[in-house]
């Protein structure tokens, strides 16, 4: 149990900076960290040095929390026909009109991973507190948002159900470029 705590600790700190989300990223920090706690029990590296130079993961994420808010997260669904879902695959940052996101200025509109530039087959759209992703599913009509908030529950509603449905519908009503 304690490695999963590692791994929602380590995503929460990094994600927004590096842009990377979801289990992959869970993965990539439960193999840093395994190698790490590796390293330490068999003397390699003076990783138990570094580690603890760190501080507890734990008293980490308070701060972290304290700074920035607790990070919620949530998915949910929206119903799109064949011809939305094509166009969602293809919209591109210019296709989003809308200047803000739940109150706040909206800060970028991604729609290649920022760790490799490969499409993501959708949009993101990133505010200061909050985001959102909205992807087609490929095997249903709908297309799946995913959200986080560092500012509450109805922050992340507001983000998730009103704002992301509202600026994609936008976005599909006008013809995509």
């Amino acid at each position: 149990m304690r490695q999963l705590d590692y791994a929602a600790i380590f995503w929460t700190l990094f994600s927004v900076k590096v842009g990377l989300t979801g289990m992959g990223f869970a993965f990539a920090f439960l193999f840093l960290w395994l190698n790490v706690r590796q390293a330490s029990k068999s003397g390699l590296g003076g990783a138990d040095s570094r580690t603890a130079a760190a501080g507890d993961p734990g008293d980490i994420y308070l701060e972290h929390t304290k700074e920035h808010g607790e990070s919620l997260y949530d998915r949910t669904e929206a119903p799109a026909t064949a011809l939305e879902k094509a166009a969602l695959e293809r919209m591109s940052r210019g296709d989003i009109h809308a200047p803000d996101l739940a109150g706040e200025k909206i800060l970028t509109v991604l729609t290649n991973a920022p760790g490799d530039g490969y499409p993501i087959g959708g949009i993101k759209v990133v505010a200061e507190s909050g985001w959102f992703a909205a992807r087609p599913s490929g095997t249903e009509d709908i297309y799946k948002i995913y959200a986080e908030s560092f500012s509450g529950e109805e922050h992340l509603r507001q983000v998730e159900v009103v704002e992301a449905q509202a600026i994609v519908s936008e976005a599909l009503a006008t013809p995509v470029t």
